[in-house]
């Protein structure tokens, strides 16, 4: 082994700096950094600073101009968003005012059902026809001013992004451009139902229905007279009545005199039932009141009478059929001798005779002192006056001894008679009336038949195909935005340690098309239209002309719901109109009409707002059937720098027109149906676009 120093005859701090090499120029021998090391540093970092600086400018000035591509797309199909909320609003109004005519027509028919109100229900569909010639003056004027503005929809476009491309140039950056629309051209099958609704079926059908309607409500009239008038002799004291008479004069039981303290439950058949009772227990219980000749022979008169009566009362008959019609028959009884002499009283066999003097005399009984003699059978009244037989000249009993019985109680108002005659009178009139009315209720249901399935013809010719929107750029909106050159004119990006960035020109492209806008409901295209007409007139609507306006409001405004919602709207409208009650023709009609609105199931138009977002460029021209992308970009690429809306038109194939409505365009007047108002539809077209 060698002995001798570890680092030779150098010093180690010696050794340790000719190891480090240049690193010697930035650290000391005790490990600190030179003043050198300190100096490079800064520059370095002032370097990277300046570097980073000029980096970011340039990528902020580039992105931008893809932020007003962006732009200028959305404001672009922003125009159709405007467009397509007027043309939503007027197919609204449209449909709604067609339904709202054909509701008040069956209003019309309905009314016309309620008998009484005839001229109202005629008056009421020919409101129904006002409204529907009116959707109809207002569609086709709809239509022509929806046409103009589709015509001008890429000028619009392309002038309102155009607006707002230039509205980010600044001294230094200059931008140009513009959106193009696709498709290019107007696609639309976008037809207002501008067709004449015919409601003359609805109009014939409602004059007849209100003939019908009057000639129930004359019937009904009667019936209700004669109805009461039979009920009051029955069981109302003036003074007395059936009832009171009954039950003084036979002391019959409560179950055979029932009574009936108001008309409501009673009919003809209580008085022929109480009638009955009464006349057999009447028969029954005679007997002469004292022992003499002549009351025994009125007596004999009395039970005579009392049993036609019951006899001719068990003839009579009262019957209510299913149809409300009735069989009805309360037989009259003779009130007089003269009357006595048409019934089977003064004709039938009934009273014994005997030889008197050898000659054969009539009795009223065999119980007659003179009816001693040889029997001979029986004679009637009728034998007596033509002089087969004779008067007896004990008893004396003849006709007009069998007439008083009911001509004294028939002729004064205490009588039993009395009521029952005019009882009888009023059963006559009540049954003519009756059936005159269930007949006419008859052709009334028939007619009602007919109306129905013509509301629902006229219901069906609103079922006409929707329009289908599709205006340019209903695909979608392309727009290009080109940049010129620039450098950098900031003083933080000029100095001797940088160079300058510059900015070379650029250009930058983008796509919007119309989606769902997540609104609330409330808040649809509609949700605002009525308000000043509302606050403007709504005092000035009553009565049924109110009603109308709040149905079509209704109708207008429940697109959301489908029209489902339809079916309770009308059944609502058709609630409140007057005289309309349960069990009636008018409400059966009522029921039948609700339903058939239900059954058809008219199609509701889309009235959710829409709003422009964003898409992916290749999606709308892929649409548009721009296969040829390799074509179509080295057009773009072949446009200036400031390249104008109509070159930038040019280079997508479109020919932008020149041409504005009026700055304050009425599309169309819109009658608010069942009143004399109107709502101008005036649009601001450079409000609406954006235009100043």
């Amino acid at each position: 082994m060698k002995v001798g120093l570890v680092c030779g005859i150098n010093k180690a701090s010696t050794l340790q700096r000719r190891s480090r090499g240049p690193l010697n120029l930035f650290l000391q021998e005790t490990g600190g950094y030179t003043s050198l090391a300190v100096v490079t540093s800064l520059l370095v970092s002032l370097s990277l600073l300046f570097g980073m600086v000029g980096a970011s400018w340039y990528v902020a000035k580039a992105n931008k101009t893809q932020a007003i591509a962006d732009s200028a797309a959305l404001a672009g199909q922003n125009v159709i968003a405007g467009y397509a909320t007027v043309a939503q609003v007027l197919d609204a109004c449209v449909l709604s005012m067609g339904i709202t005519g054909v509701l008040v027509g069956g209003a019309g028919l309905i009314i016309s059902a309620v008998p009484g109100l005839s001229a109202a229900g005629a008056q009421t569909v020919q409101t129904a026809k006002t409204i529907l010639d009116a959707r109809a003056k207002f569609a086709k004027s709809a239509n022509s001013g929806l046409q103009k503005i589709e015509v001008s929809l890429p000028f619009f476009v392309a002038k309102n992004s155009a607006d707002v491309i230039k509205a980010n140039n600044t001294d230094v950056l200059e931008y140009s451009g513009a959106a193009i629309p696709f498709p290019q051209t107007s696609q639309s099958k976008f037809v207002l139902d501008e067709s004449p609704q015919d409601v003359g079926k609805l109009e014939d059908l409602a004059g007849k229905m209100g003939e019908q309607s009057d000639q129930v409500a004359v019937a009904q009239q009667e019936v209700d007279d004669a109805l009461l008038e039979g009920w009051q002799a029955d069981c109302v004291d003036n003074p007395y009545c059936l009832y009171q008479r009954a039950k003084t004069l036979s002391h019959i039981s409560p179950s055979n005199n029932p009574y009936y303290a108001s008309v409501d439950g009673w009919n003809f058949g209580v008085p022929l039932f109480r009638a009955r009772a009464y006349y057999r227990a009447r028969y029954m219980a005679e007997q002469p009141q004292s022992s003499s000749v002549e009351e025994a022979s009125k007596s004999a008169a009395r039970t005579a009478f009392y049993e036609y009566a019951f006899n001719k009362l068990n003839e009579g008959h009262y019957q209510q059929h299913e149809d409300g019609s009735v069989d009805l028959d309360l037989p009259s009884l003779p009130s007089n001798t003269q009357e006595l002499k048409q019934t089977e009283l003064y004709t039938k066999k009934m009273w014994p005779v005997t030889s008197v003097n050898g000659v054969p005399t009539i009795h009223y009984s065999l119980s007659c002192p003179a009816a001693k003699g040889t029997y001979l059978g029986l004679a009637s009244l009728a034998d007596l006056d033509a002089g087969i037989v004779q008067e007896c000249s004990i008893c004396h009993f003849k006709t007009s001894d069998v007439g008083k019985t009911p001509a004294a109680s028939t002729s004064i108002d205490n009588g039993f008679e009395h009521y029952w005659a005019t009882i009888v009178r009023a059963s006559k009139r009540y049954q003519a009336a009756k059936n005159k009315q269930v007949e006419a209720e008859k052709q009334m249901k028939q007619t009602a038949q007919e109306g129905s399935s013509a509301f629902g013809e006229a219901l069906d010719a609103l079922k006409v195909n929707r329009p289908k929107l599709c205006p340019p750029g209903a695909w979608g909106c392309v727009s290009l935005v080109m940049r010129k050159s620039m450098s950098a004119k900031a003083p933080v990006l000029h100095s001797s340690l940088i160079k300058a960035p510059a900015l070379p020109a650029g250009m930058a492209i983008s796509a919007a098309v119309l989606a769902p806008d997540a609104a609330d409901k409330q808040d649809n295209v509609l949700s605002h239209l009525l308000d000043g007409f509302s606050l403007k007139h709504e005092g000035l609507l009553v009565g049924l002309s109110k009603h109308i306006c709040t149905v079509w409001g209704k109708l207008l405004m429940s697109y959301e719901d489908g029209y489902d919602f339809a079916a309770q709207v009308a059944d609502s409208f058709f609630e409140k109109l007057e005289g309309v009650a349960g069990g009636t023709i008018a409400h059966m009609l009522q029921d039948q009409l609700v339903g058939l609105i239900e059954d058809t199931g008219l199609k509701p138009v889309n009235l959710q707002a829409r709003k422009p977002v964003l898409t992916n460029t290749q999606n709308v021209l892929t649409q548009a059937g721009f296969s040829g992308m390799d074509v179509l970009r080295s057009k773009i690429q072949s446009l200036p720098a400031d390249a104008t809306a109509q070159q930038v038109a040019q280079a997508m194939g479109v020919v932008l027109i020149n041409e504005l409505p009026d700055e304050y365009f009425t599309i169309a007047d819109l009658p608010i149906p069942g009143t004399e108002f109107s709502i101008p539809l005036t649009i601001d077209v450079r409000k609406l676009v954006g235009l100043t």
